[in-house]
């Protein structure tokens, strides 16, 4: 708390009364570690990051060129090629590029940091495709010396998958071989048993169809049985992470530059692959039935940096790092509720799990009856909240029926509340922008829960809910594990209804002592007083904004209050983080 409120004094524009939009960056590197790093990237902004012009810029070229090529012919990301280029690119990746301590991934003699990313994205794709569509194909190095006839030739610089493309369109096309000059279809299948000619050692491969030689497509599935699928699960995981720890090394130029790949793109497939692990888990043949199951999204479903655009500069980099971050470590939150919610004590090894028995007791009671302790006010007093924000509603005619919005929620979706007359039953609707996956971690532990949480991160509120939808919308100790929390309270504010209020309840400073850097805690929020009021402030080493002082720039709120008190669910609290409160009112 001392040192957020020592960095809020010093660093925030608004305290000297110079407006700015949204967050000010504010340069991380007194806080070590990947912080350090950041910031010698945002001083740097080296174009070589995504160019990788300089040596060894043939490899780089000569990976990019075919990764380009072959997608236009495969837009899918699924055929043979994939394999092949991977094939390639796995020794370079690692020549290049590997793993540091402190959450860190490092560069060894190139400044390219998009080439080594992009291959490892291929090479991720490479073992799922292991468990998927099987290629029909098969390869080895070289030609044959008795080729058969032609049936074609594809003259010229031509992509691995227009080559098998134009074989499979052919009846009479068994084989193909593919160089420098070319591709060349061959109506006789050509094996790797078959004698090569002499001088095949200039640049080309040949490729022939499984089927032709009486094998199947799924042998390679069928001989994968449950432990190696397992091995390679946690091997795309690996390769998935350091893809998207390289991007954060070039966010400021990987979008647009050529390398066929958006931060969108490998961010929504890095949240399924989350999925995909949950689903895992420990019962036999939950591995191989997931991966098989993974389906590639060439769509950027997922939004990057939160509320902020390219032209926003340094706080557009410092969230887009930030969202980067929080997919590689949606995981972490997902193993936490999958111990809490657990029915047993022990893991599939017989080991203990390290929870809090008392919290897990209390989720067991969610899971049970419904019941859960969702917010620190009671429920009279949330009831009367609701009364008294439709009673000051400029439309009462059109409010429709009163509701709670709970979002940041967790697994736990709270039952309706009994409010009495005359607002009788008011249900609280939660959203969580895992709740997909936690839908699935009901399913992993046989839970039947009475109510389900909406999948919906508070970022993009008003993509799932009307607009002027919530008498209350409450937030508590969840907004400093999203991606862009000051988004999440515009949009809070967005689905509330005018008069209504958004309520924050979130520990002080919660990021800090972890060094933002544990699980999903990217974030810390504190109060300091300005000109006799407290304001609520949220900072992490990188960003930091005056929220009080945007509300009122922007004329999204009418009343702003921040209280800091004890832990409210302790009795104890001398040893207990103080909390911050906020309660903000809509305009009428």
């Amino acid at each position: 708390a001392v040192l957020g409120s020592i960095l809020l004094g010093q660093s925030f524009p608004e305290a000297q009364g110079r407006p700015i939009e949204r967050y000010a960056y504010a340069d991380p590197s007194m806080f070590g570690g990947i912080w350090q790093e950041d910031a010698n990237l945002e001083r740097e902004l080296d174009s070589e990051a995504c160019d990788c012009a300089a040596p060894p810029e043939a490899e780089w070229g000569r990976f990019r060129r075919d990764l380009d090529r072959n997608l236009r012919a495969d837009p899918a990301f699924s055929g043979a090629w994939v394999h092949v280029l991977c094939r390639e690119a796995y020794g370079t990746i690692f020549r290049y590029a590997g793993p540091q301590p402190m959450d860190g991934t490092s560069l060894r003699g190139t400044k390219c940091a998009a080439g080594p990313a992009a291959m490892a994205i291929v090479c991720a794709r490479s073992s799922l495709l292991r468990f998927q569509e099987t290629s029909k194909w098969r390869w080895f190095s070289g030609v044959v010396k008795e080729e058969g006839s032609g049936v074609g030739d594809l003259m010229g610089d031509i992509s691995l998958a227009e080559c098998l493309g134009a074989c499979e369109a052919r009846l009479n096309c068994n084989s193909v071989a593919l160089g420098p000059y070319g591709c060349h279809l061959k109506d006789r299948c050509c094996t790797g048993e078959d004698e090569l000619h002499p001088d095949s050692g200039n640049g080309y491969q040949t490729y022939y169809l499984a089927d032709c030689q009486g094998e199947s497509p799924d042998d390679d599935v069928d001989d994968v049985d449950e432990e190696e699928a397992k091995t390679l699960l946690e091997e795309v995981v690996f390769l998935f992470d350091l893809s998207l720890q390289l991007v954060e090394k070039c966010v400021h130029c990987f979008d647009g530059a050529g390398w066929s790949f958006s931060i969108s793109e490998l961010l929504t497939n890095r949240i399924r692959l989350t999925e995909v692990v949950l689903g895992a888990g420990e019962e036999q043949g939950g591995a191989l039935a997931e991966l098989r199951s993974l389906q590639w999204s060439r769509q950027g479903l997922q939004r990057v940096a939160g509320g902020a655009s390219p032209g926003d500069g340094a706080p557009y980099r410092a969230l887009a790092r930030a969202t980067l971050r929080w997919a590689r470590k949606q995981n972490s939150e997902i193993g936490f509720w999958h111990i809490l919610l657990n029915p047993s004590k022990v893991d599939a090894e017989g080991k203990k799990f390290e929870r809090n028995e008392e919290d897990a007791r209390t989720a067991r009671l969610w899971a049970d009856t419904g019941y859960v302790k969702w917010s620190w006010e009671e429920d009279e007093e949330m009831c009367s909240l609701v009364a008294r924000s439709r009673s000051s509603s400029a439309s009462p005619q059109i409010l429709g029926a009163p509701r709670i919005l709970n979002t940041g929620s967790g697994p736990l979706a709270p039952a309706p509340l009994n409010c009495g007359e005359p607002l009788g039953t008011v249900r609280v609707v939660a959203a969580d922008g895992l709740a997909r996956l936690y839908l699935r971690l009901y399913d992993v532990l046989a839970l039947q829960p009475q109510n389900l949480p909406a999948q919906c991160p508070v970022e993009e509120l008003r993509s799932c809910f009307p607009r002027d939808h919530f008498d209350i919308s409450h937030m508590r100790n969840a907004l400093d594990h999203t991606m862009d929390p000051l988004e999440g309270i515009r949009q809070m504010l967005e689905v509330t209804r005018p008069g209504g209020w958004v309520l924050l309840r979130h520990a002080r400073n919660e990021g800090s002592a972890g060094m933002f850097q544990v699980g999903l805690h990217q974030w810390s929020f504190d109060a300091t007083q300005i000109e006799g009021e407290l304001h609520f402030y949220i900072w992490n080493p990188a960003l930091r904004v005056d929220v009080t002082s945007w509300l009122r720039k922007t004329g999204i709120a009418a009343v702003i209050r921040t209280e800091l008190r004890s832990h409210p669910g302790k009795i104890d609290t001398e040893e207990d983080p103080e909390y911050i409160f906020v309660d903000i009112q809509k305009p009428r």
